[in-house]
């Protein structure tokens, strides 16, 4: 049987980091993303100047969109070399940590985004409710995640947001 590369940090090698990358490349191309994503920017509405998170960032394409709409954006990567691909593509946006252990101060951020994470998460019911602490209370819905269907648009609000979101609990 044929090794798949993983997602998680704890299970992937260098060998197979930069076909996991060219992976991650190619989905982002396809139709289906690229309509995931734009609906998700137009969800999430941020505004530049307002600081944005990306939990599980990846290859770092979403955390330099943000900031090219003027957000001053950042990713969190557990994976180390996903970090470094990050980096190397986006800049030193990029920190280590995980939706289990975010490492900012709750109440950070105008806005956190989430896509295709979740499904990775042994626990995710867990990691919902921190994912979002960093999230302090302001006057619209921010708070966005993907795993396979949106949770949240412009107007609806997932509960786990509107407990301790900046813009959801307002």
């Amino acid at each position: 049987m044929a090794k798949h590369p993983s997602f998680r940090a704890d299970q992937i090698d260098d060998a197979d980091l930069a076909r996991l990358v060219d992976v991650l490349d190619k989905q982002a191309a396809m139709p289906g993303v690229v309509r995931l994503r734009a609906w998700a920017a137009q969800a999430l509405d941020v505004r530049p100047g307002e600081r944005a998170l990306d939990v599980g960032s990846g290859t770092g394409s979403e955390v330099a969109a943000l900031r090219a709409a003027g957000a001053d954006a950042v990713g969190v990567e557990p994976n180390p070399g996903m970090r470094s691909v990050s980096a190397s593509r986006h800049g030193d946006h990029f920190v280590d940590g995980d939706a289990y252990r975010l490492p900012f101060d709750d109440a950070s951020f105008d806005a956190v985004r989430c896509e295709r994470v979740f499904q990775h998460l042994s626990d995710p019911a867990r990691a919902a409710p921190r994912s979002t602490a960093s999230c302090a209370p302001a006057a619209a819905p921010s708070c966005w995640t993907a795993t396979g269907r949106p949770r949240s648009s412009t107007r609806a609000t997932p509960p786990w947001c509107r407990r301790s979101c900046r813009r959801c609990s307002a």
